[in-house]
């Protein structure tokens, strides 16, 4: 089965692409808009103080009216569409960045179980050679006995109990892949411990009270200053 891939995206490689086009239709909407509000003044101005009886004049001036209208429409129109492909770019891009960090990731954990795998028969059997060397003493010593048998129980269970959680990771490596499945692998930043505050100076007294409940308390003010000035 094959897991990981080769494969590029014509979107993502077009998204520089699209965002410099989409500046620069930016900037022409600007000018086509300065145009607009020229021809529309000049057609006011000419409406309003200009001979309304030369049809040329007026012709000319509503023309460039409607020219610059349908510039500023056509510009806007592209922008819109050029928004949504800008849009579509960078979810393809995201889209990518996952994939390649998804299969990274399975890779990652893929060398993982492969050195778990290289490494536990060598460790299983030292376990076990440990729990008869020191079982061959008979338990001359009183923990000697108890370690041994502690060395061949823990052979025993983690050849057992850790050939379940290889093959359940090694089961997840393809939704790892697929980006079904996230996994951290390495050291996490450690989060820094919270300073406990300080704790408040001892009070400069102390107070104490005879063994007869009934008699009164003293307090002597000052007394540590008076300790530690000595």
């Amino acid at each position: 089965m094959k897991i990981f891939s080769k494969r590029t995206n014509p979107q993502v490689q077009s998204h520089a692409q699209l965002t410099e086009r989409q500046a620069r239709l930016t900037g022409m909407r600007s000018e086509a808009q300065a145009a607009l509000d020229a021809a529309l003044g000049d057609r006011q101005s000419h409406l309003i103080g200009g001979n309304v009886d030369n049809d040329d004049v007026a012709k000319t001036l509503q023309a460039r009216a409607d020219s610059a209208q349908s510039a500023l429409v056509g510009l806007d129109d592209a922008i819109t569409a050029l928004a949504i492909q800008i849009t579509n770019a960078e979810a393809a891009q995201c889209a990518e960045q996952l994939r390649i960090k998804s299969e990274a990731d399975a890779k990652e954990l893929s060398a993982v179980l492969a050195n778990v795998e290289k490494v536990l028969p060598a460790w299983i059997a030292t376990a076990r050679e440990m729990s008869e060397l020191l079982g061959s003493l008979n338990n001359f010593r009183y923990q000697v006995g108890g370690v041994s048998n502690y060395l061949g129980g823990v052979a025993t269970e983690t050849e057992v109990g850790l050939r379940v959680v290889l093959d359940d990771l090694s089961g997840a490596i393809g939704p790892i892949a697929r980006g079904e499945q996230s996994i951290i692998i390495g050291k996490t930043p450690q989060v820094p411990a919270v300073a406990a505050p300080p704790a408040p100076p001892p009070k400069d007294h102390f107070t104490y009270t005879t063994p007869n409940h009934a008699a009164p308390t003293y307090r002597v003010p000052g007394a540590f200053a008076k300790e530690t000035n000595r």
